[in-house]
């Protein structure tokens, strides 16, 4: 066998590799990102409901 198919072959798994070092840098980025979203989100949640069980009080509260 000719000895530039495995040159190609060992380039073409070496980008692979870099290739795929990216995507899972990019991968947990992501995951932070999500994670930092999901606790923003159950603030945002909490402050709601108790926005909404100060109206509810206000509601029975009034005449």
């Amino acid at each position: 066998m000719d000895l530039n198919v495995f040159e190609k072959l060992e380039m073409k798994i070496d980008q692979l590799l870099e290739k795929n070092g990216l995507l899972e840098e990019k991968c947990r980025e992501l995951l932070k990102e999500n994670s930092a979203l999901a606790e923003e989100k159950a603030l945002v949640s909490a402050e709601v409901e108790r926005i909404l069980g100060k109206l509810a009080n206000l509601n029975r509260e009034s005449p």
